[in-house]
């Protein structure tokens, strides 16, 4: 009560309280955990932003996450809040870039995760090493195990998890082309055969048997 009301006003809630009686201003009102002093006349104390907490009440300053870290929400009240971004994962009280190959899309403190070979985790999906699908130009065998598209198939697309969903396109009879091929351009003529009238598997035609002597 500054003298010129009738009544007590209360400290600001959530971000002040008061220990002891007889404040006359909301300067005197104590920050809590995660709010500080705002700077200027009116004293009032205002919640940590995004990336900083503060672990005791009083004026302090908010401390700021570790590089790479921040929080989800403003008036974090400890270190604990601090995440680590997408691309990082925590070592001891900061956080480290991910391993060549492994990949983190999420902000948490969970570990970086290194899919299996010729697989992927893409955004979007829960950080799981069980969600990681195999590769374009490669297929699913069997949980977390991809084999190469044969030759005269062909994979575009991130394949699902489930044996043989998202399964290597064929280009044709009579066709081959590299093995793990991503790309219906890919696709060629076997020995003895040549595009027909209609071109190429390359384009979406068809191959027929190529001419003898005569």
């Amino acid at each position: 009560q500054d003298g010129t009301a009738a009544t007590c006003t209360s400290c600001p809630s959530p971000s002040t309280y008061s220990s002891g009686g007889g404040l006359e201003s909301v300067a005197e009102c104590t920050c809590q955990p995660g709010y500080t002093r705002e700077s200027g006349e009116n004293g009032a104390c205002v919640a940590c932003g995004i990336g900083t907490y503060k672990e005791e009440p009083g004026d302090a300053s908010c401390t700021s996450c570790a590089a790479h870290g921040i929080t989800l929400l403003t008036a974090a009240d400890g270190p604990d809040a601090c995440l680590c971004q997408p691309g990082f994962a925590p070592s001891g009280e900061a956080c480290v870039a991910c391993a060549a190959g492994a990949v983190k899309h999420v902000t948490s403190n969970a570990s970086c995760i290194d899919c299996p070979v010729h697989s992927t985790l893409l955004p979007g999906v829960p950080h799981d090493v069980s969600n990681c699908v195999c590769d374009p130009g490669y297929y699913s065998v069997g949980a977390l195990q991809c084999s190469p598209c044969a030759p005269g198939s062909y994979k575009s697309s991130y394949g699902a998890n489930e044996v043989g969903a998202a399964g290597c396109a064929s280009c044709g009879a009579h066709t081959t082309g590299a093995e793990a091929a991503t790309n219906r351009t890919e696709c060629v003529c076997a020995t003895n055969y040549e595009a027909g009238p209609e071109d190429g598997p390359d384009v979406g035609g068809h191959c027929v048997a190529t001419c003898g002597a005569g």
